[in-house]
């Protein structure tokens, strides 16, 4: 195992909502996505869950850096698979069912946010309008499948410098994965795949649509009511999206006078789920819920915490803390009961991973074995402090020369024999590494 060095700057989806307002810090955005697509092409390498979370933005928008390269393809792994399918959000509709591993991985991901990043700077009021939070930038999976009757293309495609990029985004998202194009090429309006799409215009009011014409809601995570308890606990440990309604808001401080508030979605003296926001994660909360929340409908992204009992009051409480802006936001009551019609089923492809270590390994050394199997969770091992430690332990991994390089798995162990030239993979550490 390699440990990567620490990436500065917070994530794209926290940028976003920080900025939503400069449209200088949007554009360097942008721009800075625009450089990274084409470095990635150039060197034939993709990252495999491009996403507002792997994606750290730093210096005003004018810099961005990849983190969690556990599904990176690069060539000389081509023959291992994808280990991953991304976050559904940021993902063509056929990612799932096709699972390619190949350098074209990203391209679709790059349109996506490169998209919704121009169109805030031209509109930041879209964030709002399209439910947008940390993990769905203005678009969602269910967006992707059907674009032409999406409110969230409609609302874009009302900018007429957009109305054709929306257009052609529309023909991506209905066409073949494979189809899509490199970024370049699509800001430039070539090699877009020909399909006629006509954009519906956006809905007059939520109220006139009902849940029961929309199609169903593909979350992220697993959808649960803040109401149903008994599917919150069974939930513990996981991370899910909960929604629901808030009955009541508690602020005070703790024995030490520190802040807190606590969100419930029932009486306090019962069995309920409920959202902690204490003071560390207060400074992340631009909107504070009050009293004035009480009614309001939510959506809460996080962990589902353990239940805490008090026999005292004889009272239980499962929670998910909000420590980050993006996990809690407000939404509409007719958007909150379309999303809790599928509640209970599995999420939409996220993250799933096809190979274990050991058949990792199995296949740089040439053996064969059982059939895949999902992989547990990856242990982790000291690493060199110094970018070129790291690099030295890497190639001293590779053991004896051999006439043709073996496969490299990024972030673990790199095959390069002495004799050879610095070879995309060494390329890609130089370049994570500064």
């Amino acid at each position: 195992m390699v440990k990567m060095a620490w990436a500065s700057g917070t994530t794209l989806g926290e940028f976003l909502e920080d900025n939503l307002r400069n449209s200088a810090a949007l554009g360097r955005l942008a721009d800075a996505l625009a450089k990274l697509a084409a470095y990635l092409q150039k060197e034939g390498i993709a990252h495999g869950d491009l996403q507002s979370g792997n994606l750290m933005v730093s210096r005003d928008g004018s810099s961005v850096q990849l983190i969690d390269y556990d599904g990176m393809f690069v060539d000389e792994i081509k023959d291992l698979g994808s280990a991953e399918l991304g976050h559904v959000n940021f993902q063509h509709p056929q990612r799932k069912s096709l699972n390619p591993f190949d350098a074209s991985l990203d391209r679709f991901s790059l349109i996506a946010l490169s998209l919704s990043i121009r169109a805030l700077q031209l509109d930041a009021s879209l964030w709002s309008k399209t439910n947008s939070e940390a993990d769905a930038i203005l678009f969602r999976t269910n967006d992707f499948l059907d674009p032409a009757g999406s409110s969230a293309f409609a609302l874009v495609a009302r900018n007429t410098s957009l109305a054709t990029h929306v257009k052609n985004f529309a023909a991506v998202c209905k066409s073949p994965m494979a189809r899509a194009p490199e970024l370049a090429d699509f800001l430039a309006g070539r090699n877009i795949p020909t399909i006629p799409i006509v954009i519906a215009p956006p809905r007059p009011t939520a109220g006139q649509i009902s849940v029961a014409a929309r199609p169903g809601y593909v979350g992220a995570y697993p959808v649960l009511s803040a109401t149903d308890y008994a599917a919150c606990l069974r939930a513990v440990g996981d991370k899910v999206e909960v929604i629901g309604r808030i009955v009541e808001v508690k602020l005070d401080k703790t024995r030490g006078g520190k802040p807190y508030i606590f969100v419930n979605f029932g009486p306090w003296q019962g069995s309920i789920f409920k959202v902690s926001i204490w003071s560390d994660g207060l400074a992340h909360v631009k909107s504070k819920p009050d009293a004035s929340w009480v009614g309001k409908w939510v959506s809460v992204v996080g962990l589902m915490e353990p239940p805490f009992v008090n026999k005292k009051f004889r009272y239980s409480h499962l929670s998910i803390t909000v420590g980050a802006a993006g996990t809690m936001t407000p939404i509409t009551e007719q958007e909150a009961q379309w999303r809790l019609a599928g509640a209970g089923r599995a999420a939409g492809a996220f993250t799933a991973a096809t190979t274990s270590n050991q058949q990792t390994l199995d296949k740089i050394k040439g053996v064969s074995g059982p059939a895949p199997s999902p992989a547990g969770p990856r242990a982790s091992s000291p690493a060199p402090s110094s970018n070129a430690q790291v690099l030295q332990k890497i190639r001293a991994s590779s053991g004896p020369s051999v006439p043709t390089p073996p496969p490299v798995s990024p972030g673990r162990h790199t095959y390069q024999p002495p004799s050879q030239q610095p070879g995309v993979v060494e390329r890609l550490f130089k370049w994570l590494f500064g």
